[in-house]
């Protein structure tokens, strides 16, 4: 008897370590305009407490799609003291994979700024955009002017595109 609540007491504490709490919510963000393949995009919202208004950093997923690594990424932004929203451009539109570039995830960014800059707590002059691989591409076609961002009243106010590496963050 004694064995077995050792062995399922170590088993609970070994499957805490293997699941992590996060600290945000998922939201649905209205996708409308000239969007070739519209759909209602999905986005992770994790944000510092406090009332704000907080800094934000629209995070774009790569051509793997979205993942838990997405959401470790939002939460470490909110633990750094900015509103993170990660967009998931693939699943609303039934989409596993597509690397090679994805014409609607730049304007997916836009539709995630749009509705940063209708909250509270987010200073809408300092929201910034932030991409993995093919979302790395995305930033760029986000921030060059005269491109999609002449489509929409709202700039990012930064971007970071980042290549190809390992999305989780460091501890």
């Amino acid at each position: 008897m004694r064995f077995c609540l050792i062995f399922s007491t170590m088993l609970a504490t070994l499957m805490s370590f293997a699941v992590q709490a996060y600290a945000g919510k998922f939201v649905e963000i209205e996708s409308r305009g000239g969007q070739s393949n519209q759909a209602r995009i999905i986005g992770y919202l994790a944000r510092p407490p406090g009332s704000g208004p907080f800094p934000a950093v629209v995070v774009l997923h790569g051509c793997g799609g979205f993942h838990q690594d997405m959401l470790a990424w939002a939460d470490r932004l909110r633990r750094w003291g900015y509103v993170a929203l990660a967009v998931d451009s693939f699943g609303p539109r039934d989409i596993e994979t597509k690397c090679g570039g994805f014409g609607d995830q730049p304007a997916d960014a836009f539709r995630a700024l749009a509705y940063l800059t209708t909250q509270p707590y987010v200073r809408a002059d300092h929201v910034a955009v932030l991409g993995f691989s093919m979302g790395g591409a995305s930033v760029l076609a986000a921030l060059e002017r005269g491109s999609i961002s002449g489509l929409f009243p709202d700039k990012f106010h930064a971007g970071v595109a980042l290549p190809h590496v390992a999305a989780q963050p460091a501890s």
